[in-house]
């Protein structure tokens, strides 16, 4: 009896000891880089009440607050303002959010960037027609008002000789000036589309120490082997380094190729830059999504590969450097389903160097990540990636641009699931 209540004793002690390491494998796994932080909004997932729209750009500013922007069906520039656990900041604009009209005209809001003073810009197109659009600047106050010292009362437009504008980026310099990228295209044709940049001063107004008059006109020349195609040629992400040089990504569609381009400060194609400011090597995406600069000034390219999210690092030179990834090229592939499409739409770098990649599947919203040496994040999701599948969570699967946080925490934005509201996750670093 003695000795069965002794094997009983240590049966139960065992028991109890799996079942701590299974709570803790658990636990561990529940609260891992790459999966929902579910101390932000419900479980890991806010949306944004009464804005109608899908959010394209997001960015994090002081304290962790998230500005978000997108266009919605009223055709005005929406900018929406959450509080680092996920709550709509009440004090910015009308109930945390901002509209900002431009007459009659239809805008549509593509990208934001944080001053370092919480000042919000935000650039979009505004269409008078449906064959004539062109770029669009906003600038708001920390409190979300309209900052009528920028532009013309707040707001600055900004045409090009193709009449038809969209997609820009926009990025600050250090120095307070406003840069806008995107493409301009003959009416709305966008088979045949050049790179259109402006440089906006402090105050709202074209920079003339720029380019023409503030702004730059120039062409991707597409490899043959890039497919003809709706968006073949189109600026996909742009991105200023330390010295003021901007760099822009283009669409190849099909062919595998990485069009880059990168322009001095005063907007001059960059001789020090591959063939006169252009390189194009073969990479093996299928499609770039977005580009970023590193704080040494190397160009990370975004884009789908092998079913995968891919990265591909360029040197000041616009080589390829070798010693990232496998020979210039890192490819997350993900573990479930490892055959769906997927694509890229947004690329950020944290604050210790990994690179972070958000984009899309077929059955919900993708990302990965990369150490700064190319190699896949393990520990980050499952095995490197991560998919937020739509209709399980509520979070349409059609977006996901990304931002990271003072504490490398991954903001995405997107919308629902139906495409009503805005609606953001955030996931730990």
């Amino acid at each position: 009896m003695v000795l069965f209540d002794r094997m009983r004793a240590r049966v139960l002690v065992s028991t109890a000891a799996l079942l701590v390491v299974v709570l803790a494998v658990t636990l561990a796994y529940a609260g891992s880089a790459g999966h929902l932080d579910r101390s932000f909004g419900h479980r890991g997932i806010a949306v944004v009440r009464g804005v109608h729209g899908v959010a394209t750009s997001v960015a994090v500013g002081r304290r962790n607050r998230i500005v978000v922007a997108g266009p919605n069906p009223s055709e005005e520039f929406k900018v929406a303002r959450v509080l680092g656990d996920g709550d709509v900041d009440r004090q910015f604009g009308h109930r945390g959010v901002v509209k900002v009209g431009f007459g009659e005209d239809r805008a549509a809001a593509t990208s934001v960037a944080l001053n370092r003073k919480g000042g919000i810009v935000v650039a979009g197109t505004v269409c008078s027609d449906l064959d004539t659009c062109q770029f669009a600047v906003a600038r708001l106050l920390r409190n979300g008002k309209v900052d009528r010292s920028f532009g013309d009362n707040g707001k600055a437009e900004i045409a090009f000789p193709k009449p038809y504008g969209f997609d820009p980026s926009v990025a600050l310099e250090s120095t307070g000036r406003i840069v806008v990228g995107g493409s301009a295209c003959e009416s709305d044709d966008i088979r045949d589309c050049d790179v259109a940049i402006a440089a906006l001063r402090r105050d709202g107004r074209l920079d003339p120490r720029f380019g023409n008059g503030g702004k730059v006109v120039s062409h991707f020349p597409r490899p043959e082997a890039c497919r003809e195609g709706i968006d073949a040629g189109t600026v996909q992400g742009m991105d200023i380094d330390s010295r003021g040089r901007v760099v822009v990504g283009g669409s190849c569609l099909g062919g595998g190729h990485a069009p880059v381009a990168r322009f001095t400060a005063n907007g001059d194609p960059d001789p020090s830059f591959g063939n006169d400011g252009i390189v194009d090597p073969y990479v093996g995406m299928a499609r770039i999504g977005a580009l970023v600069v590193d704080a040494r000034d190397r160009i990370d390219v975004a884009g789908a590969r092998h079913h995968g999210l891919a990265v591909a690092r360029f040197e000041g030179s616009g080589r390829l450097d070798r010693s990232f990834g496998r020979r210039g090229v890192a490819t997350a592939r993900f573990v479930r389903h490892p055959n769906a499409k997927v694509g890229a739409q947004s690329v950020v770098i944290d604050s210790v160097g990994r690179i972070l990649v958000g984009g899309f599947r077929e059955d919900g919203a993708a990302f990965a990540r990369f150490k700064p040496n190319g190699d896949v994040s393990r520990r980050f999701g499952r095995g490197g990636a991560f998919v937020l599948r739509g209709n399980k969570n509520g979070l349409w699967n059609g977006t996901s641009v990304l931002a990271v946080d003072s504490r490398d925490r991954v903001v995405a934005a997107g919308a629902d699931r139906f495409a009503v509201h805005f609606a953001l996750i955030r996931l730990l670093g």
